[in-house]
C-alpha cells in the first residue's frame, strides 16, 4: 500500500521527487479528504508519504497533519423476531448454542469456540471470558434461553475440556 500511495502521489504532483515541496503533500492529502477516502485509507497515505520523505528523500516530514479519527459506527441490532427465525432455521445443536451464545451473551466467535466447560457457572448464570479483546478476561450473562440449549448440548455430546470440541483442519 505503501508503494501504491506514494505512486498515486507523484502522479498528482507531476514532479520530481526532488523538487516535492510539503505544500505538494498537504494538497494530495486534501485531494484525498475532498474524495472522501476512509480513516484508515488517510493514515496509510499519510504513513506511506512520511516513510517516503524520511527514508527515501532523505528529508524531514515537515508537514504536520493532524490524523483523523476512526469513525464509531453503532452495529446493526436484530429485532426479536429476526433472532428467533435465525435461530429457529439452525438444525444443529451445537451451531444453535455457538450463535445463541454470540448474541445473547455478546461473545466474539474467536471467544465462543475458546470456552472451556469451567469457564460457564450455571449457578451464577455467567460466562468467564479468558483473555478477551485487549488480553483482558472478563464476564457476560448465560441467559435462560441459552442455559437450557446448553442442557441439552452437554447431554448429548458430554464435552470434557473445551466446550465445544470439532475436527481442526490442518493446512499445510
Amino acid at each position: 500500500m505503501y508503494i501504491h500511495y506514494n505512486e498515486e502521489f507523484l502522479k498528482f504532483v507531476k514532479k520530481n521527487p526532488k523538487e516535492i515541496a510539503d505544500m505538494d503533500v498537504k494538497n494530495y492529502l486534501f485531494h484525498l479528504v475532498n474524495e472522501k477516502v476512509s480513516t484508515s485509507t488517510l493514515n496509510t497515505a499519510i504513513n506511506a508519504l512520511k516513510f517516503y520523505c524520511g527514508n527515501v528523500l532523505k528529508r524531514e516530514f515537515v508537514c504536520e497533519i493532524k490524523r483523523p479519527k476512526k469513525d464509531k459506527k453503532l452495529p446493526v441490532v436484530m429485532n426479536q423476531e429476526e433472532v428467533s427465525r435465525i435461530l429457529s432455521s439452525v438444525n444443529n445443536i451445537k451451531h444453535k448454542l455457538i450463535l445463541m451464545l454470540i448474541y445473547s451473551a455478546g461473545l466474539r466467535v474467536g471467544e465462543v469456540v475458546r470456552l472451556k466447560v469451567e469457564d460457564i457457572d450455571v449457578k451464577r448464570k455467567l460466562i468467564h471470558i479468558k483473555s478477551a479483546k485487549g488480553r483482558k478476561d472478563r464476564y457476560t450473562i448465560l441467559s435462560d434461553t441459552a442455559m437450557e440449549t446448553l442442557g441439552l448440548y452437554v447431554n448429548v455430546n458430554s464435552p470434557k475440556k473445551w466446550l465445544f470440541h470439532g475436527k481442526r483442519i490442518m493446512l499445510t
